[in-house]
């Protein structure tokens, strides 16, 4: 019997079967790497907007809105008086500021903190930048209108990135201008 040489029909289907999924997942693996490269710095600065709008809302929140220490805006900065983070430990209230600085990059949210009863370390007290590169930060007053005035309720901030993405921030202490407030048991703060 004659020994012919060349592939079975079986080995061809095997080696096409092989090379198709080589081919896909070299397709998706490269796809994969283009989407990051085009995504990588909007990533970043998403991750970046997620963790200041965390801590602005929460300082905010934790804020007060009264006669003695009330809420200022304005059109570049935002002062609060507010409980310290947990990690400053037990230096009592702060007052936090928030100014908008420009630089080569555009512009930068910058924070200071101060403490009337304590001296705060220079890298906590600040300045330091909550977000930066961005092409327009505003600041904006919540307001409430009553018959006998109008009154900063929360603050509105405004994020124009460098691609034209808008976001914002918006927060309003819980302790209102009268004192008074509604404690929530789940989050253990104090609700207006």
């Amino acid at each position: 019997m004659k020994q012919v040489n060349g592939f079975t029909l079986i080995e061809l289907l095997v080696a096409m079967t092989a090379g198709g999924l080589l081919l896909a997942s070299l397709g998706w693996t490269v796809s994969t790497l283009g989407r990051e490269a085009r995504e990588g710095p909007r990533a970043e600065e998403w991750r970046q907007l997620l963790a200041a709008r965390a801590v602005l809302t929460n300082l905010i929140e934790s804020g007060e809105n009264t006669q003695e220490h009330p809420l200022v805006v304005g059109d570049d900065r935002l002062t609060i008086r507010t409980s310290p983070p947990q990690a400053l430990g037990p230096v009592g209230p702060i007052e936090l500021k928030l100014t908008v600085a420009r630089s080569r990059e555009g512009e930068d949210l910058m924070a200071r903190l101060s403490a009337e009863q304590v001296t705060l370390p220079p890298k906590v007290a600040g300045p330091f930048p909550l977000l930066s590169g961005y092409d327009r930060i505003d600041f904006e007053p919540i307001m409430t209108v009553t018959a006998e005035e109008q009154q900063v309720e929360g603050v509105r901030i405004r994020l124009r990135s460098r691609g034209g993405q808008e976001n914002e921030i918006v927060a309003a202490p819980r302790v209102n201008s009268s004192g008074s407030c509604v404690f929530d048991p789940i989050s253990m703060a104090c609700r207006p």
